[in-house]
């Protein structure tokens, strides 16, 4: 019985064992092959319009949502936004007196969430508080406050490492510090990235591949066209996708001389990138140019010249044309010269001409006067961000500019906000242009540089600083004047701050500490045309200057003029000559400086050729056919100058 039985039981218990082992044997393979929770990427964006992002001006308005399903963000008194942007584009938030906080929420809610990463920058007294919700956005929990960051700035706000527990939606707040709001109460968030707790084996991006034939022929500055290419995905498990429309490519734009694009696909925090070779880029070069609109063409004598409302066309090896009007160098024209002369335009090797034109009428004559010191002789509080600060130097000598800085105070404080040092030389009778960087063409066709000095409103005081001292300032320093100093100019004309052109007075010889709208005239907002030049009240030429330049005028200007024409030139002399001040006249007439006796006895001898030769005249004293005339004249003068003139050129007037 015993044997019988254990012939039964024996098997069956190996049996038992057996199974028992093997069942030991599965469960544990089972927990060796189970993937472990991992951290993982659940959703990035950095707002961009192939996300279903639209970019808008619009901040004030009620909730929106944006994104594209499920991710849809959730944006109250914000937008997406190019301005200022930290990656362009960036969500906005802003804040208004009386109005709802600002905020960005996710209206998706993430599962077993871990941790979030972003950039985040803002005003000045803006910070920003983020906190999640575990209830669908009721009440928010774990506030944390990051403090103002006035440039780009990336952190990481830790929820539980190991996973929060059911699903959870975030929410970014604006905190105003209580003395910012509309346009100074800013606040950009950019580039989030969200990682949850992953219980399932993750799938990541491998690779990317590209296939097809691309356009390979560019211009510098073209964009690649990826059309006839298409990018795939390869992916951890070996699946695969098409991501075409979702691949970017650099450089953007294209550089001359490169021969390789670079295309980049990222998906959950994952960039992969392939190279497209065989790419040319030519570099685009002017081949030729024209005049579009001449430069002033009327100067006075001794004025400075300047080459305002000048523009060029420009033709180009890429088949475009584009106007220019800066990095342009004219020649040829000098303004203590009288009378017409080729300004010459060079651009690019290229040249073309306009005509110019010097007169006495009008011309500024007398002794010169200097300024003590640069001064701001200029200052455009447009609309927009069209804002400039013009530095005159009228000191008659070159000014180094490297003692000099601009500084911006917001809000008349003490401490500046923003500062530009400068450097170069400025010449005496120029201007040194600092505008906004997104001003009008306008006033960027005539700006030396852009700064940040420009991000005022009408209550910031702007001042220029010499070693560190403020010798000149727009506003002051006295305390904030709400949204603008106002006043009455030197026409008794209205003056703001705010919203207007200011150019200062021509009788102004030096800066002051002290502001005073009678220094100023006062524009309607957006008046450009004074930008680039000043007028100030030193005399251009003295009078020998003006007599000296007159006799030349005379002996080898328009006074020798061609057969023909003598008429036509007396009458341009003499209007030349009634245009001269009393002294010019007098040292013109009564000098006796071998230049001037040839100017007048040439003056002289056309005034009294046009009056026999005039209708109703009845004989010419200087019978011009007559060689024995005109030497019997000369000899009598006894001149030995006006003996070569007549030798040299007796031919030219005989009419």
């Amino acid at each position: 019985m015993n044997k019988f039985l254990r012939r039964i039981v024996t098997p069956v218990a190996v049996f038992a064992a057996s199974l028992g082992v093997a069942l030991a044997m599965t469960g544990q393979r089972d927990v060796v092959g189970a993937e472990a929770a991992e951290e993982a990427v659940y959703h990035n964006t950095s707002f961009n319009t192939t996300e279903g992002f639209t970019t808008s001006s619009t901040y004030n308005a009620p909730r929106t949502d944006q994104g594209t399903s499920p991710y849809l963000w959730d944006f109250l008194n914000g937008t997406v936004s190019t301005t200022n942007a930290i990656t362009s584009p960036s969500a906005h938030l802003r804040g208004y007196a009386g109005a709802q906080t600002p905020s960005l929420e996710t209206a998706f809610a993430i599962p077993n969430i871990t941790k979030v990463v972003f950039s985040y920058k803002s005003d000045t007294n803006i910070s920003v508080d983020l906190s999640y919700s575990t209830d669908n956005r009721v009440t928010w929990s774990t506030v944390t406050n990051f403090a103002r960051a006035s440039s780009a700035t990336q952190v990481t706000y830790t929820i539980n490492a190991a996973g929060l527990a059911g699903s959870a939606n975030l929410r970014w707040q604006m905190l105003n510090g209580g003395t910012a709001t509309g346009s100074s109460a800013k606040l950009i968030i950019d580039d989030i990235t969200i990682y949850y707790m992953s219980s399932t084996p993750v799938v990541t991006l491998s690779s990317i591949s590209i296939s097809g034939t691309p356009e390979t022929s560019y211009f510098e500055g073209e964009s690649f066209d990826s059309t006839g290419i298409t990018v795939t995905a390869l992916y951890s498990d070996n699946s695969t996708a098409d991501v075409t429309s979702l691949t970017t490519y650099t450089p953007e734009p294209l550089t001359a001389g490169i021969t390789t694009v670079v295309a980049h696909y990222t998906e959950l925090g994952v960039e992969k990138t392939a190279d497209i070779t065989g790419i040319t880029v030519t570099a685009v070069v002017v081949t030729g140019i024209s005049l579009k609109t001449a430069g002033t063409q009327l100067f006075t004598l001794g004025q400075t010249f300047n080459t305002s409302g000048l523009v060029i066309t420009a033709t180009k090896n890429n088949s475009t044309v584009e106007d220019v009007s800066a990095g342009l160098t004219v020649t040829g024209v000098n303004t203590m010269v009288l009378g017409q002369q080729t300004a010459t335009v060079e651009y690019e090797g290229f040249t073309t001409t306009y005509q110019v034109n010097v007169t006495n009428n009008g011309a500024s004559v007398g002794e010169p006067s200097f300024a003590t010191d640069l001064f701001i002789s200029e200052y455009i509080e447009g609309s927009s961000n069209n804002k400039a600060v013009e530095i005159f130097n009228g000191t008659g000598t070159v000014i180094d500019l490297s003692s000099y800085q601009i500084n911006l105070y917001s809000s008349a404080g003490t401490t500046a906000n923003y500062t530009l040092s400068l450097s170069g030389t400025l010449a005496s009778g120029d201007v040194y242009v600092v505008s906004h960087s997104s001003a009008n063409p306008t006033i960027a066709a005539v700006s030396d540089i852009t700064s940040t000095i420009t991000y005022y409103n009408g209550d910031d005081s702007v001042a220029l600083l010499k070693n560190d001292v403020i010798i000149d300032i727009i506003g002051d320093q006295e305390g904030d004047p709400g949204t603008a100093w106002t006043g009455s100019d030197i026409n008794s004309s209205s003056a703001s701050t705010a919203e207007m052109t200011l150019v200062r007075d021509s009788s102004n010889l030096s800066p002051t500490t002290t502001f005073s709208f009678n220094q100023w005239i006062a524009y309607p907002q957006d008046t450009f045309s004074y930008l680039g030049t000043h007028d100030f009240a030193s005399s251009d030429v003295t009078a020998l200057e003006q007599a000296t330049a007159y006799a030349n005028y005379v002996w080898s200007g328009r006074g020798d003029f061609e057969q023909g024409t003598c008429v036509e030139v007396l009458a341009d002399l003499e209007a030349e000559y009634g245009y001269m001040s009393t002294d010019a006249k007098n040292l013109f007439d009564e000098s006796t400086d071998e230049l001037f006796i040839n100017a007048q006895y040439r003056l002289s001898y056309l005034r009294a050729w046009v009056a026999a030769n005039s209708p109703g005249a009845t004989a010419n004293p200087l019978d011009l056919a007559s060689n024995t005339s005109i030497t019997l004249l000369i000899g009598i003068l006894g001149l030995t100058s006006v003996v070569g003139f007549y030798l040299v050129s007796k031919k030219k007037y005989e009419n």
